[in-house]
């Protein structure tokens, strides 16, 4: 296969997964709770192993409140973010690549130990190539921050 061939046809894959919804289905419910599955694709705050685990958002020294709108603010600083569900202790969001795969993104606060547990996992597909890991450690950034611009403003 010449070069100009092989680069049509992995441009014609490409557009045909696109079209075909790399979306996936939404969550029909709440899986912040649930470990991460077998595939590299998922990270979360509630697993402990290696491939998936992560820490989650502290806020030692702030309240419940804060934290909760540091974290909203942090999230909408994020690109191709839909919020689609916020409680006030738990939120759900749609986060969509740049090549269009949606990835689901859900916190839920648990204010008696400081801390926003966080899940992120791509719907399709087998490996992520680390951008469910680089964006909860993005967020965590500016969550962080956040927290501390509160604390100034509050001084």
């Amino acid at each position: 296969m010449t070069l100009p061939r092989l680069i049509s046809t992995s441009v014609l894959v490409m557009v045909a997964v696109l079209a075909t919804g790399c979306a996936g289905a939404p969550l029909n419910k709440p899986q912040i709770t649930e470990p991460c599955p077998e595939t590299p694709n998922c990270v979360s705050s509630i697993d402990s192993d290696d491939t998936h685990g992560i820490e989650p958002f502290a806020y030692e020294g702030y309240d419940a409140e804060a934290a909760w709108k540091a974290m909203l603010l942090a999230l909408k600083m994020e690109k191709r973010v839909r919020i689609i569900k916020d409680t006030g202790s738990y939120l759900y969001a749609e986060c969509r690549t740049f090549i269009g795969f949606v990835d689901d993104l859900e916190f839920m606060a648990e204010p008696q130990s400081n801390l926003l547990h966080v899940r992120s996992a791509s719907r399709v597909g087998y490996w992520d190539l680390g951008v469910n890991g680089r964006r909860v450690d993005r967020i965590r950034d500016r969550f962080k921050e956040n927290l501390k611009g509160q604390a100034q403003e509050n001084k």
